[in-house]
């Protein structure tokens, strides 16, 4: 059972969060690059407009948002570091390839949240195992996992990660409230979805999602009932 010390919350009036351990070159390079490319796709979602996002749209999406999980471990280290470095390391590989992919053990959702919003909110909820380097003979650190979740203004994003062998992994969801960008589910997702999510149903997510999910049993299955929204 995950431990609810591990879920944490932190709310910033704006979108600029300051992480020294980024170097110069790649902040002003692929960093801001993919800035550019995410910028004007999500200010129409932002704006409440409805928007088609083709797969390689929902690729750069998925990749921002993993980048931006990144930055906000970074910036919150004595909150635990649950994205594992391997993982980390994969993205920064697989930054000039196109289409832009992510590793095989990490899953993205798009969200829409409901009510009022300010800056960038972030949770995070992982298992009470520490994260680090992880082998595949270490049995223990196979089950971490993690879920975190962003939102930017009414635009959310939900990503689970975990150690495991992606082929033990399935997880059902409601694509009304969560369309998966990564991997890519449909070569066309229409924004915004038909469910939305409040603000008690963004945090229980995290919540409800990692202690529910059977990791004794062939894998880890997350019931869809956890992964639910509410229409608008």
């Amino acid at each position: 059972m995950d431990d609810p010390q591990r879920v944490r919350r932190g709310t910033w009036d704006g979108l600029a969060v300051q992480v020294r351990s980024v170097c110069r070159r790649c902040n002003n390079g692929w960093l801001s690059e993919l800035e550019g490319e995410t910028t004007w796709l999500i200010k129409p979602m932002l704006s409440g407009l409805a928007v088609e996002l083709h797969e390689a749209q929902q690729r750069t999406l998925a990749f921002w948002a993993v980048k931006t999980a990144v930055t906000m471990q970074e910036a919150n280290r004595s909150i635990g570091l649950p994205i594992p470095a391997e993982q980390i390391e994969a993205l920064y590989q697989a930054h000039a390839t196109r289409p832009r992919v992510l590793p095989n053990q990490i899953m993205v959702w798009l969200a829409r949240h409901r009510g009022p919003s300010v800056g960038l909110s972030y949770l995070v909820c992982f298992t009470t195992s520490a994260p680090g380097t992880f082998t595949p003979r270490d049995s223990s650190t196979q089950q971490h996992r993690y879920w975190i979740g962003l939102r930017v203004g009414n635009v959310a994003f939900h990503i689970l990660g975990h150690a495991m062998d992606p082929a033990n992994v399935r997880v059902t969801a409601n694509p009304h409230a969560l369309p998966r960008l990564w991997p890519p589910a449909a070569p066309i997702t229409v924004w915004p979805p038909l469910v939305s999510f409040d603000d008690g149903q963004f945090d229980a997510m995290a919540r409800t999602a990692l202690p529910r999910a059977n990791w004794h049993r062939g894998g880890i299955v997350v019931p869809a009932a956890a992964l639910a929204g509410s229409q608008p």
